[in-house]
């Protein structure tokens, strides 16, 4: 809430710009910015670190399935499916973030 929005001047890479983008060789207080899309794994050893608070948190709709025993006892039958932000240790595909969230 303290960085200042972007106003113009936005523009999508080419497949060469693409295959040529280092994301290490960019300042973290660089003038411009890059909104990326990518593929996240989420390492097994760092699941126990990282289970108060995971990174990448996703939209996903929760069904029956997703809820534990005790929660589903809660639900009831006129409980329905919702869609939620939920910071959860899934793999992530064609997840959208800022390049110094990476």
């Amino acid at each position: 809430m303290v960085e200042t929005l972007p106003i113009g001047d936005f523009h999508f890479f080419t497949d060469e710009q693409v295959a040529q983008f280092q994301l290490h060789a960019i300042a973290p207080d660089s003038k411009t910015g890059y909104i990326l899309e990518c593929d996240l794994e989420y390492p097994p050893h760092l699941h126990d670190c990282h289970s108060d608070y995971p990174l990448a948190p996703q939209h996903l709709t929760v069904d029956r399935e997703m809820l534990s025993v005790f929660s589903s006892s809660l639900a009831g039958k006129q409980w329905k499916p919702s869609q939620k932000v939920i910071a959860n240790l899934l793999d992530k595909h064609t997840y959208v973030c800022h390049y110094r969230n990476l």
